[in-house]
């Protein structure tokens, strides 16, 4: 019976508790209050705070407000005495407020107009003071030096006698200068001539010279003009040979001259020698070497090919045979032929080939090619009579 009380009392209580806290846990009541506490709390620190900050811009909006007051005390005294200081100046000017508005509403450009205005008129105020100051002088001095010396009557007189002489001075100076331009005319003329004077000089000078140089009436001057250019061409192929056959000797055309040759002698000095002082055997080097340059140039751009050489050798010694054979062997090894006619027996034991030619009698002749030595090898083709 006591168990069913508790129980009785038991499902009670339940009921009763139910109905308390909408069913709900007290741990979950609790946890759900205290949530709300710390919310509510926070919020009330926010507002607190937030108070406190309006607090403090209303105390700075209270002493802005107060720094305004004072200000604006200050712009209405500034103003009144500004009003003073204004109403007394329009008062100078003698003008109301509106025109002087209307006067500040100007532009620069109106500014700079009148400042321009302003300065002109300056500027002729002080020419005209200057110009017054000038003339109050001028009179000053005239009424100083008293009475004219001539009366009104003469001195119109004087004035008329003058403008007379003005005008006959004026004519003359027209004379003059119409004498002067045709004068200036004259001399532009004579200098344009002049010029031209100096170009045909010129232009004559140049003929003048050509008709010294190559002008004559059978075409000599200019014969002997042409060969001078050749043979100064050949004299130059022709020291070039002599550099191997005698390079004692340099050749050259005589000064002043135009077709003579003279020697130029190395071993003595440069010591101009005549081609006739000459020996003989130094005279068929040099004959040769001009022979040679005379190849050189006829050749132009086609090989002379074959050159024969008549007598000449027995002028020379044993050294300068022995030049003027290493010459033509030099000559042949590029490739030419060379021929020598000669007598010499020396030489006769120095050409490889010979043609021999043998008398008969009765102005018959017998040739023959003579084959060379075994043991000889000259190179140079020649021929021996």
């Amino acid at each position: 019976a006591r168990l069913d009380g508790v129980a009785t009392t038991l499902e009670t209580t339940c009921r009763d508790r139910a109905g308390l806290l909408n069913g709900q846990p007290v741990v979950e009541v609790k946890k759900e209050l205290g949530d709300r506490y710390r919310m509510a709390e926070q919020e009330r620190a926010q507002r607190e705070s937030d108070r406190h900050e309006a607090a403090t811009r209303a105390a700075a909006a209270d002493q802005e407000a107060a720094s305004r007051a004072t200000l604006l005390e200050t712009r209405r005294t500034q103003a009144n005495e500004a009003r003073t200081a204004l109403d007394a100046a329009l008062a100078t000017l003698g003008l109301d407020e509106a025109e002087a508005r209307r006067r500040l509403a100007r532009d620069a450009v109106w500014l700079a107009q009148e400042e321009k205005a302003l300065a002109d008129l300056e500027m002729k105020r002080r020419d005209t003071a200057t110009l017054l100051e000038e003339r109050t002088r001028q009179v000053t001095g005239h009424h100083a030096q008293g009475e004219p010396e001539h009366t009104a009557k003469e001195a119109e007189s004087a004035r008329t006698a003058a403008r007379a002489t003005l005008d006959d001075t004026r004519a003359r100076q027209g004379a003059a200068a119409a004498q002067l331009h045709a004068d200036d005319t004259t001399l532009t003329r004579r200098a344009d001539i002049l010029a031209d004077h100096a170009r045909q000089k010129n232009v004559w000078r140049l003929w003048q010279s050509l008709n010294d140089v190559i002008g004559s009436a059978n075409g000599g001057k200019l014969r002997n003009f042409a060969q001078s250019l050749s043979l100064d061409l050949l004299l130059g192929h022709a020291n070039h040979h002599l550099i191997e056959l005698a390079r004692r000797y340099r050749l050259e055309r005589v000064a002043g001259s135009d077709l003579e040759i003279q020697v130029i002698d190395r071993d003595m000095g440069d010591e101009v020698r005549s081609v006739h002082s000459l020996s003989g055997g130094e005279t068929f080097l040099v004959s040769l070497a001009l022979a040679l340059g005379l190849s050189s140039m006829a050749g132009g751009h086609q090989r002379v090919g074959t050159l024969f050489i008549d007598e000449g050798f027995g002028s020379l010694d044993p050294a300068s045979l022995d030049t003027a054979l290493a010459s033509l062997e030099a000559l042949q090894a590029t490739g030419r032929q060379v021929g020598v006619i000669s007598h010499v027996p020396a030489l006769v034991e120095r050409i490889g080939v010979q043609v021999r030619v043998t008398a008969l009698g009765g102005g018959r002749s017998r040739v023959r090619v003579a084959a060379p030595h075994p043991f000889r090898s000259h190179p140079t083709a020649s021929a021996s009579a």
